[in-house]
């Protein structure tokens, strides 16, 4: 029987776009979740693709810069990749590779949803694929939406692990557990935007570490910028009205981007040409470098 390798972006559209396939397959398939600044390493890693695996599947990851790597690959067994974000460029693959690729898709596990269901999906599995619309891309389809991301954002270190577990049945509702954990993100929710107006007006030129914080938070307001430190970017994510544009800089100097007000400004063009990224028009990332250092202190 065939066997069958995914690879897949670790978030929550792309555990639910990876355990659909178990739903169909069962154990023909191994499951890898990865980053996309990981998937170099996996590559490096697995050599024996045209042993091993009769086909591959890269889930919601944008493989562009690895084009050359997938095209060596799809020369010695079938590839797939089967993304939504606006800067994968189809371009570059060999006719070999399968390129499912459709930017107008809210997520990767509703294309997923559309390529594998065969009508014996439950209600509790079809639940889950619609409240699986990919938090990155800002197109939310339901409250629960936004909390089904809260809930998978507290699922540890080894995240596919445990979700392929808790949701092997789809999603039949949240528990006491679950409620008691969104409330404190929403009570949190609060105390961070408080923290945040307090830096209103502020420009402090530092990035990275702030005040011992684990992480920053760069807003960018019109003609200025400013840097606040709440403990995730996640607690003030839904506050949209209150900057342009939202700026998360890890401890590693990733970064991620975030549109907040109604403005034509493309985030994806912006991560690829400054933070050597790329993503949707309303959500990127990319690396804090030098050069990207340098743009913003210029914009103080």
């Amino acid at each position: 029987m065939s066997k069958y390798l995914i690879i897949f972006d670790d978030d929550l559209d792309g555990n639910t776009a990876a355990i659909q396939f178990m739903w169909k397959y069962g154990n023909i398939c191994d499951f890898i979740p990865c980053r996309i600044k990981d998937l170099q390493a996996e590559f490096d890693k697995n050599k024996n693709y045209n042993i091993d695996y009769n086909h591959i599947f890269f889930l919601d990851l944008d493989t562009s810069q690895y084009q050359d790597e997938i095209n060596k690959i799809a020369k010695l067994t079938k590839v797939t990749v089967i993304d939504h974000h606006d800067t994968h460029s189809k371009s570059g693959y060999v006719e070999g590779v399968n390129k499912l690729i459709d930017s107008n898709a809210s997520s990767t596990a509703k294309m997923v949803y559309k390529m594998l269901q065969d009508g014996n999906y439950t209600h509790n599995q079809n639940l889950l694929v619609f409240h699986a619309d990919d938090y990155d891309s800002f197109k939310l389809k339901s409250e629960d939406s936004f909390n089904l991301n809260i809930i998978f954002s507290e699922l540890g270190y080894d995240k596919w692990t445990i979700f392929k577990k808790r949701f092997f049945n789809g999603f039949n509702g949240f528990t006491d557990e679950d409620r008691e954990i969104i409330v404190k993100f929403y009570n949190n929710l609060k105390v961070s935007f408080k923290q945040a107006e307090k830096h209103v007006g502020t420009i402090d030129g530092e990035y990275g570490n702030v005040d011992g914080s684990l992480s920053t938070l760069l807003i960018i307001n019109k003609d200025r910028h400013h840097n606040i430190c709440p403990s995730t970017m996640g607690r003030i994510l839904k506050r949209k009205d209150k900057y342009d544009i939202l700026m998360f800089v890890s401890p590693g100097m990733r970064i991620s981007l975030r549109k907040g007000t109604d403005n034509d400004f493309d985030l994806s063009v912006c991560a690829a040409s400054v933070f050597k990224g790329g993503g949707h028009a309303d959500a990127a990332g990319g690396i804090m470098d030098e050069d990207a250092m340098n743009i913003l202190e210029s914009m103080g």
